[in-house]
């Protein structure tokens, strides 16, 4: 409600942006973040077609993949912390 009032617009308008039914302008998007005491910043950057290609090796693996990738990352993850947390006491 505080972020619609910041906004000078409805809580009705704000919940059709949580849930994807309205598609914010720019400037809309600016209001949201300057009412949550933020500055957007938009700048241009090159495209790192690396990103890019490792964007497609994951949109081509298939959900079962990606899960199996993820949990495997989250494992090798907890065993640096442990391993760390052996290291330091």
């Amino acid at each position: 409600m505080q972020l619609a009032a910041r906004c000078k617009t409805t809580q009705w308008n704000i919940a059709r942006l949580e849930r994807g039914a309205n598609e914010p302008t720019l400037e809309r998007v600016r209001a949201l973040v300057r009412a949550c005491g933020l500055e957007l910043a938009i700048t241009m950057t090159p495209i790192n077609d690396s990103e890019l290609a490792a964007l497609q090796r994951n949109l081509d693996l298939t959900p079962d993949q990606r899960v199996r990738r993820i949990v495997g990352l989250a494992r090798f993850v907890q065993s640096g912390r442990a391993a760390m947390a052996a290291i330091n006491g």
